[in-house]
């Protein structure tokens, strides 16, 4: 073998181990991407299974301040809210709210939880739009084997969303509940020195420099409910 074809067979063996070596590292990343794409898949199924979690013996309904079942939650209020919250403060809530969800054990017909908020609009001028945020009065719950806290929860910022509001703010009552809330995307500001958890849903941009109106709707992760 002459000079000449060892250099041609070494740059051919050469080419070879190199064309391998990158055929390998593409399988291998393609492997990976598949990996990390099912991965993904099987996140994301389990992320929507996990949030439309619904025990079949939790009953829910939404009412408003004319339906009969409020003077049934009035007279619940204490032992659902288990004491833990006054009377006056219950019954200015009860006084202010629009519209709520009642929960139920379907076994037993008993109200296990039940929430309340009030609704505000307001028009924003310099974005020529309407403003709409929840304030929530109350959200209180009896010791269950699910998680009714986070259930309600999702049941507000789904109620949020698809009425296309723009925030959910509330007033913590103690400051033991903060940290779960701002696990759950809630911001902790003051207003008046008194605490506020709000979460925004949709953010406006005002007018540009051009004289356009742009708007954001930002796609809100809900609560992992049962996660």
């Amino acid at each position: 073998m002459t000079a000449s074809s060892k250099a041609q067979h070494s740059k051919d063996s050469k080419d070879s181990k190199d064309s391998k070596d990158s055929k390998d590292s593409k399988d291998s990343k393609d492997s990976k991407d598949s990996k990390d794409s099912k991965d993904s898949k099987d996140s994301t199924r389990k992320f929507k299974y996990n949030r439309n979690i619904f025990p079949d013996s939790l009953e829910r309904s939404l009412f408003s301040r004319m339906d009969p079942i409020v003077k049934t939650l009035k007279a619940q209020a204490n032992s659902v809210c288990r004491n833990h919250i006054n009377n006056d403060y219950i019954k200015k809530a009860f006084n202010n709210f629009n519209y709520g969800f009642c929960y139920k054990d379907a076994d037993t017909n008993s109200i296990v939880g039940f929430c309340i908020w009030q609704e505000y609009r307001e028009t924003v001028m310099v974005a020529d739009t309407d403003f709409r945020h929840i304030s929530v009065l109350l959200i209180c719950a009896l010791p269950t084997d699910y998680k009714l806290g986070k259930i309600m929860l999702f049941d507000i910022e789904t109620y949020v969303l698809r009425r296309k509001f723009n925030r959910i703010q509330l007033q913590p009552l103690n400051e033991e509940i903060i940290p779960w809330y701002e696990s759950n995307g809630y911001k902790l500001r003051y207003h008046n020195n008194a605490p506020l958890l709000d979460k925004d849903i949709n953010v406006f941009f005002v007018k540009s420099k051009e004289g356009t109106i742009r708007r954001k709707t930002l796609k809100q992760q809900l609560v992992r409910v049962g996660s």
